[in-house]
């Protein structure tokens, strides 16, 4: 949702608004205050667009009514009062936007009853922002905070049609669409400014990433990157070589590399020769010490629990594993069966995600460790439960005398 005027067109439409009233404060009732100065207010100087979902008059909840309902999902509540009901407001020569509430109520009475009824509004629906106005004179402030009282925060306060007019573009920039929901309000009440963090220099660029000036310089090295980030290390027979020579650990990395091949030499000293390591359990190095494994992530290991690497997008998930395999523990990853499946690059433009996941382990098994998974052996030895409950049957009761039918029986099962 946006603002349906800009800013320098609310400021003119608010002048507009003024020339015709002149400098008096005419007493009108709450209804008359918000069809002649809240409404054109919201919609014709503020831009909040008045559509039905978005800009609700009068919404009625458990016997009382909220003014105005601003937003959807709903982003703040207006609270309507007549033009006759001034609000008071601390002394201040320089007559500051911003005032304690704390302070407010203490000098004013009439504007602490509005200003409890209209939060007692937000609480009940979950509103964060809050605005109560006579038509001349405006109070908003965050109704719900998170973590302390909203009685101990501040509010962006209008004493006068003057002074909205001198103000309005702090007003517009707090109050609109656009400034509620990119929360303005909060951070003028807590700084004095409407500023917020800058945007990222990239989004000021047209076409980024890209080479600006593209000399023969920058070509050539974007030309050998590519060769070797695409080509050299895709290379089988190079990629080990480049990981021990190129590739650069952090140290938050060197120490996750650490505690993975312990992880891995702890899981695979339990499945060989009793001659070689068996797991040790340990507790957790202190901080600057070699780093090693805690009895439960040691216990966690040695349960045959997978471990899950996660991370955005480039950070270098899949530069940490070929690195731990090729250069960290090469040894451990030599006698285990890893399978690498790269379903970006190879499975960027296959419509059965599973059929190329099935196919690739089955290319992988029989090109890397010469397993075929069609091998008679190999399906006996994967299926021997099943088998030899099959054998101990009634079924194979049945055909013992018949071999033949027997085996039917088998290879059905």
């Amino acid at each position: 949702m946006h603002s349906n005027v800009s800013l320098s067109e609310g400021q003119r439409n608010l002048e507009t608004i003024l020339k015709k009233l002149g400098n008096n404060v005419i007493d009108w009732n709450e209804a008359n205050t918000r069809i002649h100065m809240i409404d054109r207010i919201l919609a014709e100087c503020l831009g909040w667009p008045k559509e039905p979902d978005k800009f609700k008059v009068e919404v009625h909840t458990d016997g009382d009514y909220q003014d105005y309902v601003l937003g959807s999902p709903q982003l703040v509540i207006w609270e309507a009062k007549r033009s006759g009901i001034y609000f008071d407001f601390p002394a201040d020569v320089d007559r500051k936007s911003i005032q304690s509430i704390s302070d407010i109520f203490a000098v004013s009475k009439t504007a602490e009853s509005a200003m409890r009824q209209v939060q007692g509004y937000c609480s009940d629906s979950g509103t964060e922002f809050a605005v109560v106005c006579n038509g001349h004179q405006l109070i908003a402030f965050a109704a719900v905070r998170i973590g302390q009282s909203w009685l101990k925060g501040r509010a962006l306060v209008i004493r006068s049609l003057l002074n909205l007019h001198n103000d309005f573009p702090v007003v517009w920039q707090c109050l609109s669409p656009d400034g509620i929901i990119e929360k303005r309000l909060l951070s003028f009440l807590s700084t004095g400014s409407t500023r917020r963090i800058p945007p990222k220099l990239s989004t000021k660029l047209l076409h980024y990433p890209s080479f600006r000036y593209k000399s023969e310089l920058q070509t050539n090295l974007r030309t050998l990157a590519e060769l070797l980030l695409e080509d050299v290390v895709a290379t089988k027979a190079m990629r080990a070589k480049f990981y021990q020579e190129c590739y650069c650990d952090t140290g938050e990395l060197s120490r996750d590399a650490l505690v993975s091949e312990q992880i891995l030499r702890a899981r695979y000293a339990a499945i060989f020769a009793t001659s070689e390591e068996v797991p040790r359990l340990e507790p957790a190095a202190m901080a600057g010490a070699e780093p090693s494994l805690s009895t439960q992530i040691m216990t966690e290991a040695l349960a045959r629990r997978p471990i899950v690497l996660l991370g955005d997008a480039g950070v270098g998930k899949t530069s940490f594993l070929e690195n731990l395999i090729y250069v960290r523990a090469p040894q451990e990853f030599e006698r285990a069966i890893h399978i690498y499946i790269d379903l970006g690059s190879k499975a960027a433009l296959e419509t059965d995600i599973k059929r190329f996941v099935v196919d690739e382990l089955e290319r992988q098994l029989i090109d890397n460790y010469s397993v075929d998974i069609y091998e008679h052996n190999f399906v006996r030895g994967a299926y021997d439960p099943e088998v030899k409950r099959f054998r101990n049957s009634f079924k194979a009761a049945i055909y013992k005398k018949n071999k033949s039918k027997l085996d039917e029986q088998l290879m059905a099962s």
